[in-house]
């Protein structure tokens, strides 16, 4: 028996599905595309909070160390 975890595009997990068929797969589960946005968005139950003045929020985050978008 073994658990297998597989991120990757549709086709590879195809094609890893098509290669593992052999040795007998008891169960698979897919999730489909899933995204997380770079910023904190808030949820549609949730108030949203009293905006921060300028002053308040300090120096801006340096952004050099994301990847390009």
């Amino acid at each position: 028996c073994c658990i297998v975890e597989l991120c990757a595009k549709s086709e590879r997990v195809d094609a890893f599905m098509k290669i593992a068929a052999p040795f007998g797969i008891l169960e698979a589960a897919r999730s489909g595309r899933m995204a997380m946005s770079r910023t904190a968005k808030l949820s549609l139950y949730e108030e949203a909070p009293a905006e921060e003045s300028e002053a308040d929020k300090g120096p801006a985050p340096d952004l050099s160390s994301l990847p390009p978008s």
